[in-house]
């Protein structure tokens, strides 16, 4: 990486070249585009920036922007990795490296796999071995041209994530991260057994009174104050008084309880036994 010094000799390079340049924008905003350059070019090589800002002085009579400085060190870097084998190679000569890995009987050759470079092998991953393989039988220039889509792909993504600034990498790390954490949710675990069985006796027992409340039969009998009760009224107070006993039972359980879980699955049974007796009418 340049440092601010090696940067500023490259500036005043450019500013030897192009002497007319920070009089026509104004020493302020000159000052100002000095600072955003230093920033945007740090992450480059001095060497590189050096060779980069003399080449566009030999094709430009204008003062380069700092995206024609980019792009001309990402060129020298693009063809030095060339030139030791590190650059990956069109998806016509990808397409070729793959063939040469596939020995008869359809199997890759782990050693020549191996070698393949890093973008080839997960293209070639992608498209799928075995129907690399069978790529004569089917129709092979169907397949080159959806394997070429699959590599062209991955070459452009590559490119774009070369391409992205230290600061921008950090961004995009710290909004990963963000993003990351508002998908994390406590995962719920399965509620005890017998917390289970509790409801589903809360919920029969619901269901039941409610049964009874529909019943229209008048079979009367009086009740121990001498008060006369039809068979439906009969049943209803003791499905009331069924609900009550079990409020009872889940207050003090709940009472009890320290589990968190549990203590919040009897509350929920708790308030839903107290609204059915509020709903006949019973204080809870």
């Amino acid at each position: 990486m340049a440092s601010e010094e090696e940067i500023y000799a490259v500036m005043a390079y450019l500013a030897d070249m192009y002497p007319y340049h920070a009089e026509k924008i104004g020493e302020r905003a000159y000052e100002r585009q000095l600072t955003h350059y230093v920033e945007q070019l740090a992450h480059f090589d001095a060497r590189v920036l050096q060779a980069a800002a003399k080449q566009h002085v030999a094709g430009s009579a204008f003062y380069p922007a700092v995206s024609e400085l980019v792009a001309a060190a990402d060129t020298l870097t693009s063809l030095a990795r060339r030139q030791i084998g590190d650059e990956p190679p069109d998806a016509a000569a990808a397409w070729q490296q793959c063939a040469k890995i596939i020995v008869n009987d359809g199997t890759p050759d782990s050693a020549k796999l191996a070698r393949l470079h890093p973008m080839v092998a997960k293209a070639i991953e992608a498209f799928g071995l075995v129907r690399f393989y069978n790529r004569m039988v089917d129709d092979e220039p169907t397949n080159f041209a959806q394997f070429r889509d699959i590599y062209n792909a991955y070459l452009k993504r590559s490119e774009t994530e070369a391409r992205m600034l230290p600061m921008s990498n950090a961004v995009i790390a710290q909004l990963a991260e963000a993003m990351s954490m508002s998908k994390r949710a406590p995962a719920l675990k399965a509620p005890p057994a017998e917390v289970v069985e509790t409801i589903a006796k809360m919920r029969a027992d619901i269901v039941k009174a409610k049964l009874q409340q529909l019943e229209t039969q008048a079979d009367a009998r009086p009740d121990f104050a001498g008060e006369v009760l039809t068979k439906q009224q009969v049943e209803r107070r003791e499905g009331i008084a069924r609900l009550q006993k079990r409020e009872r039972e889940l207050a003090a359980t709940l009472a009890n309880e320290t589990d968190e879980h549990k203590r919040r699955l009897l509350e929920i049974m708790l308030t839903g036994v107290r609204r059915t007796l509020e709903r006949e009418g019973v204080q809870a």
